[in-house]
């Protein structure tokens, strides 16, 4: 389903069927070509779609790992929170 043409690595998503450049999708290293079978797009929608169908469990997984790495949360929160300041920053100028 890979093919090389020209040095440029392309793939067809097995979900939305499009041909795109291998950086459209994520790594992995379980794959024979080291990739995912579906494109970013298309692994976002599903995670999405995941998370509004499991909203208990995803909700209890995430606040497990917050309470369980509070540091790299904080360290989380405060770039989130510095990014927010920055981009509030440029709007009012």
């Amino acid at each position: 389903m890979t093919e090389r043409i020209m040095g440029n690595m392309t793939k067809i998503c097995t979900k939305c069927s499009e041909e795109k450049t291998a950086d459209a999708f994520y790594k992995n290293k379980n794959a024979t070509d080291g990739l995912y079978s579906y494109c970013k797009q298309c692994h976002k929608k599903c995670v999405v779609t995941w998370c509004n169908n499991h909203k208990e469990k995803h909700r209890s997984y995430v606040m497990t790992w917050a309470e369980n790495n509070k540091e790299k949360q904080r360290s989380y929160s405060a770039k989130s929170y510095r990014k927010k300041v920055a981009l509030l920053k440029l709007r009012n100028e």
